[in-house]
């Protein structure tokens, strides 16, 4: 993976700060993969994943595979390589997930060969649907608000958070829902001796928990290293300094973004205060988004904003509604 950047617009790849089993397992759970070796060349020529739940999808429960990761060391492109790969990964998630399930892909925008691949199995694909937001840290502290108290969640609340988070995504598809215990189990799982997810809440003046969101320390996992941008994009980075000067990217993933309704100004204020109080943890604020999530009200998002633009490839034997927003992390 390291030596096999993407091809989409934007060209990164991904180097592993601890073991890459582990790493890949943290960030994707239940997962499965495929190896492609070479007899006169050492290493691996190719790979790709495939992640397995269940989720929201069109008002029922449904099983999913998600064909995260494919790639292809440079050296052996164009010898068919990727559609083996991807015909293998198709075959094993419908074989996974049955006539029933949903076998989904995220594509960026410009990746040609993702898009050839997809079009081969792919009943719909939804253009442009989600973005995936590089915030940086704040400069400064925000504004203290003192009616809203930031904290972990506490154990006995964790009922109490789950059914508002759930309740804020019931009309997103390919949303996990989560219990009490389910949603504590998964943020307390880690490869470390401590754990790498952190859910934080805003509790307004009468102790209600009114927004919260997760942290996720993904650069503890590994790092993105930037090859390829296009010139605005570079043009823009120099302006803003969204990444790096030397082009490696280490992110805090932002996911599970939620808040009561009218409690805007909570989820700000939240997310302003993880910008500033982690500053020095990482360079980026990852945070993926559908256009039609209301979360897009608290970002802040301004015309220069950099921002890697997806479509989502979907198999399913429901026609997706494309009224109906994403969620995704």
């Amino acid at each position: 993976m390291a030596a096999s950047p993407d091809t989409g617009r934007i060209s990164a790849s991904q180097h592993f700060e601890i073991d890459a089993y582990q790493a890949l397992a943290a960030m994707h759970g239940n997962f499965a993969g495929v190896v492609v070796e070479h007899s006169r060349f050492r290493g691996l020529v190719g790979g790709g994943l495939v992640t397995f739940g269940k989720c929201q999808f069109e008002g029922g429960i449904r099983s999913y595979a998600l064909l995260n990761t494919l790639v292809v060391h440079p050296s052996f492109r164009r010898r068919g390589i990727a559609s083996q790969l991807a015909r293998w990964r198709l075959n094993f998630a419908e074989q996974k997930v049955g006539s029933d399930g949903v076998i989904w892909a995220i594509i960026q925008q410009g990746n040609i060969g993702s898009e050839s691949t997809a079009r081969k199995w792919q009943r719909q694909l939804l253009h442009d649907r989600l973005l995936l937001i590089p915030l940086r840290p704040r400069k400064t502290s925000p504004r203290l608000v003192h009616d809203y108290r930031i904290g972990p969640v506490p154990s006995d609340k964790f009922k109490s958070v789950s059914e508002q988070l759930n309740g804020f995504y019931q009309s997103f598809n390919m949303f996990t829902a989560r219990s009490e215990t389910e949603l504590a189990a998964w943020c307390a799982r880690t490869p470390f001796e401590e754990p790498f997810r952190h859910f934080l809440i805003v509790r307004n003046d009468h102790d209600d928990i009114v927004a919260g969101l997760v942290v996720t320390e993904t650069y503890r996992l590994r790092s993105l290293h930037i090859v390829k941008s296009p010139l605005v994009a570079r043009l823009a980075n120099r302006l803003f300094h969204i990444v790096p000067s030397d082009y490696i990217v280490r992110e805090i993933g932002l996911s599970h973004i939620w808040f009561a309704p009218g409690q805007q100004k909570a989820a700000r204020y939240l997310l302003d205060t993880i910008r500033w109080e982690w500053r020095n943890k990482a360079s980026s604020f990852m945070v993926w988004i559908d256009e039609l999530s209301p979360c897009m009200g608290i970002l802040d998002l301004h015309p220069w904003t950099l921002k890697t633009t997806c479509g989502v490839a979907i198999q399913c034997c429901v026609t997706v509604s494309e009224r109906n927003p994403f969620y995704y992390e």
